[in-house]
């Protein structure tokens, strides 16, 4: 499956609550950058922005502050 890139570098994002990548969390994160998987969607590598711990989520885990 390919699909077309969301968002860019520097991007401030939240995971959804329902990711299946790591632990809920109601932190922001900005986006760091993106690790393309053969037949998969981007993978983004995010850093909080309270306390800079990094994680690595799929493209379709995230959502954008409202």
């Amino acid at each position: 499956m390919i699909q077309t890139q969301r968002y860019v570098v520097g991007d401030h994002v939240y995971v959804s609550r329902g990711s299946l990548s790591g632990p809920a969390t109601t932190a922001a994160f900005e986006i760091m950058g993106f690790y393309h998987v053969e037949d998969y969607e981007p993978m983004c590598r995010l850093v909080s922005l309270h306390n800079r711990a990094e994680r690595l989520v799929p493209q379709s885990e995230l959502r954008r502050p409202t």
